[in-house]
């Protein structure tokens, strides 16, 4: 008697679901697969910021950005980081290091990048980032010169 795959594929998909409805609210599912930038922490907002600046991907880093049409602070800090990005295709993220998370509309990351060209970037921002609706957006980003 042969068995069939696809009950079994059903019901691990809806236990999954069962079991992601029960940890996040419905309202939070629903906008979580509704809305690609959603996130419910600050840090995850930041985390994305970075994800989709390594991975070349700017209309994303844009989409993490208020977009209320009046400029964020920094805004020539981000167009800096996707020309150097944009520029050296080697230039990798190695590490993204929250370092006050006690505060939550501002937050201090120190960002490690490395390439095979150039030497090992370290460098420390400072994250505004502000609950809109139901979602986290980036309202400014101040980079700090020294690492002390």
């Amino acid at each position: 008697m042969q068995h069939s795959r696809y009950p079994w594929l059903i019901g691990i998909i809806l236990l999954s679901l069962f079991l992601f409805l029960s940890w996040k609210t419905p309202k939070t599912v629903i906008t979580a697969i509704a809305n690609p930038f959603f996130s419910d922490s600050p840090q995850l907002t930041i985390q994305k910021f970075w994800n989709f600046l390594d991975s070349r991907q700017i209309d994303l880093v844009e989409g993490l950005i208020r977009s209320e049409g009046t400029p964020i602070e920094g805004r020539d800090l981000v167009s800096e980081l996707k020309k150097i990005v944009e520029e050296d295709a080697l230039l990798k993220l190695q590490k993204v290091e929250f370092l006050d998370l006690r505060n939550s509309q501002a937050i201090i990351v120190k960002v490690t990048w490395s390439s095979s060209l150039n030497e090992v970037q370290t460098k420390m921002y400072c994250f505004d980032v502000r609950k809109t609706n139901l979602e986290w957006r980036i309202w400014g980003i101040k980079m700090f010169n020294n690492l002390s």
